[in-house]
């Protein structure tokens, strides 16, 4: 079965899109959390008449959710790139690799001791 976009091409029905990248996960977000902040805005100004105030908090709650669940999709494919890049630089380069992993290991330590050092001596 064929399916006719607006240009006139045609798509096989069970055509698939790529997975969405991380930067519309992101954009998805940010276009949600501006809509959150608007309401917001809104409600602070007041706005937004009293009879209408419940629907736009749970219009407000439900975009900061929506925001939250692009936020975490966005960080679960970064995730899944990083992998796939690291996985090549092993392949490819396997001294290398593993010199910039301790090095990042070496980081994550320094920035954790740092860390504990500030909240013992707070």
């Amino acid at each position: 079965m064929a399916t006719t976009k607006l240009s006139g091409t045609l798509l096989r029905a069970d055509h698939h899109r790529p997975a969405p990248s991380v930067r519309s996960h992101y954009a998805a977000m940010r276009r949600y959390e501006n809509a959150a902040r608007s309401i917001s805005v809104r409600r602070s100004v007041g706005s937004i008449p009293a009879d209408e105030l419940e629907q736009a908090k749970a219009a407000q709650t439900g975009y900061y959710l929506m925001a939250a669940a692009y936020r975490s999709a966005g960080r679960r494919r970064e995730r899944v790139e990083r992998r796939a890049a690291n996985w090549k630089l092993f392949r490819q380069e396997p001294a290398r690799y593993f010199r910039l992993t301790a090095r990042e290991m070496g980081s994550t330590a320094r920035s954790a001791f740092r860390r504990i050092v500030k909240a013992v001596s707070a």
